[in-house]
């Protein structure tokens, strides 16, 4: 007997780039897949940090390519990435994250990044320098991936619209989704046509209070506070900030909550949906209807799985029978409602797992 096992290649960032249209990422997979562009890890390396593709190091790949795709997909900011440097191999620690990351930011935009920690309100705990260099390698992701970032806005939006408005379907990532809510539940139908479901939705209506501060809008709690003055953070500064020459916006700001379980209590709460959870749950939900549809295939061709885990498959046939080919195609073999999702599978075989 032998093992025969595959996997999907970054299967949750060629979903997500597909479903937003991220075109030029696509184009990177297609081409990587087809063996004549480079690994995408240094292409979003390279667009971070502005460096030619062919000059990303080794440990620029890490700390400024792989990490970010793995961080940065679902709206994750400062402390998504530390716990993704976390999961690493070795671990990717913040102070790992200054040197290259300065010596790729020009001079001035490392400065600039510097002055704002003072009104970060996402410091967790790091030292200036540490937050600067993971808030330049945010940001600069955000900016290199423009249509996955409105894909979080434009989902957060399609889930107040279906609550606010029941049995009113609302497509969202160019008709490949659809939101609707009806009986007390939001649905979400996924591009295979599954459904996943969120219970009791409701509308919360919450006051946000922005202050423009140095050429940007930043929310009233981040304002800096000038030696001997006192700010509650709350609508009765909003004529005190005015005197000290801000200018302030008020808005509303509507968002779905649902009840959901806790994973940490096991407890049944109420849980905030936003745009990068619902990006989460619509690309995490398509991957396992793909991975479904390939056990499927391998075991009606022969192949018994004895082990599947996140995107991977293992199956136990005899030292006669089949090929890594045969399994890898029946891995990636599209569904018709897959048009256009670039599938990359890496198969092996042997007499014991590897990794």
């Amino acid at each position: 007997m032998r093992f025969i096992g595959g996997d999907f290649a970054n299967i949750e960032g060629r979903i997500n780039a597909w479903l937003a249209g991220e075109a030029w990422k696509l184009e990177a997979f297609e081409a990587y897949d087809l063996g004549y562009g480079p690994d995408l890890y240094k292409v979003t390396s390279s667009g971070i940090t502005g460096k030619p593709v062919e000059s990303v190091t080794k440990i620029e790949r890490q700390t400024t390519g792989k990490v970010p795709e793995l961080a940065c997909g679902y709206q994750g900011g400062v402390g998504a990435f530390i716990t993704m440097g976390q999961t690493q191999t070795p671990p990717l620690h913040p102070e790992d994250m200054v040197v290259p990351v300065r010596n790729a930011t020009p001079p001035e935009a490392w400065e600039k990044m510097l002055e704002r920690y003072e009104t970060a309100h996402d410091k967790r705990g790091l030292k200036t320098e540490e937050w600067a260099a993971i808030k330049l390698v945010v940001t600069g992701w955000r900016a290199k991936n423009p249509r996955i970032v409105a894909g979080w806005w434009e989902l957060q939006d399609a889930a107040v619209q279906a609550v606010a408005y029941p049995d009113n379907p609302v497509p969202v990532y160019g008709g490949r989704c659809t939101y609707l809510c009806a009986g007390g539940w939001l649905y979400c139908q996924l591009p295979s046509g599954r459904i996943i479901h969120y219970a009791n939705p409701w509308i919360k209506q919450t006051k946000q209070i922005l202050v423009e501060y140095d050429g940007r809008w930043i929310n009233i709690e981040d304002v800096p506070v000038p030696e001997g003055q006192f700010l509650s953070y709350a609508e009765d500064d909003i004529p005190l900030l005015k005197m000290m020459g801000y200018e302030v916006y008020e808005r509303m700001r509507s968002t779905v909550h649902f009840m959901g379980l806790d994973s940490e209590t096991k407890q049944w709460v109420s849980k905030a949906l936003y745009g990068g959870l619902q990006c989460e749950n619509i690309v995490q939900g398509t991957a396992a209807c793909l991975l479904r549809t390939a056990m499927k295939r391998v075991e009606a061709a022969g192949y018994p799985l004895v082990l599947h885990a996140h995107d991977e498959l293992l199956s136990e046939v005899s030292s006669d029978f089949g090929s890594v080919a045969e399994y890898k195609a029946l891995m990636g073999k599209p569904e018709p409602w897959m048009t256009g999702l670039p599938i990359s599978v890496e198969a092996w075989e042997d007499v014991r797992y590897v990794k």
